[in-house]
């Protein structure tokens, strides 16, 4: 049985958009769109990250 999961990463500074517009609606909705299995921002503390090894397994 194969297995898939889809994985999402994405660095939004501030909430701010490429057009220069702060719209934390608009980032919400991208990312529910997307239907990832898996979700991950770029927090500004690395030591607050969790690694995906934690969610997939050997």
């Amino acid at each position: 049985m194969e297995m898939k999961m889809k994985v999402m990463t994405f660095n939004i500074p501030h909430g701010q958009g490429i057009d220069g517009k702060v719209n934390l609606n608009r980032i919400a909705g991208i990312i529910e769109e997307s239907e990832a299995d898996l979700y991950r921002d770029f927090p500004l503390y690395p030591n607050n990250s969790i690694s995906l090894e934690t969610f997939v397994p050997d």
